[in-house]
C-alpha cells in the first residue's frame, strides 16, 4: 500500500471510454494508510464494474476523510461520466465506493 495519495492503486483508469470489468477480483495488500483499490480519474466514461471483489489490506479500521481507503475511488476534480457499479462486494477497506465529482 502507498502510504500517500501518489500512485494509491493496484489499477487506474484514466482518461479510458466504454471498458467494462465483469466477474474479476481487485486486491490491495500492505499495510500502508493509503489502500485504494481501483481509481477512476481524468473523464473516464461509460466504466462497468459487475459482479467483482474488490479487496483492501485487512486490517484497515481507520475513517476516510479523503478516499485514499476506497475500493473505487474517482476524485472530484475529474469528471468521469455514466460509471456502471452493480452487485459487487467490498471487503477490508474503509469505504468500498468513493466517487466526487462536478
Amino acid at each position: 500500500s502507498a502510504t500517500s495519495l501518489t500512485n494509491n492503486y493496484t489499477l487506474q483508469l484514466n482518461g479510458v471510454d466504454n471498458i467494462s470489468f465483469v466477474a474479476m477480483s481487485f486486491e490491495r495488500s500492505g499495510t500502508g494508510t493509503a489502500s485504494g483499490v481501483v481509481e477512476i480519474t481524468n473523464e473516464s466514461n461509460d466504466v462497468t464494474f459487475a459482479e467483482n471483489q474488490f479487496r483492501g489490506p485487512a486490517g484497515i479500521t481507520t475513517s476516510n476523510s479523503d478516499g485514499s481507503r476506497s475500493g473505487i475511488y474517482s476524485p472530484m476534480s475529474h469528471n468521469n461520466n455514466n460509471l456502471r457499479i452493480t452487485g459487487n462486494y467490498f471487503k477490508d477497506n474503509a469505504c468500498g465506493i468513493w466517487s466526487n465529482g462536478d
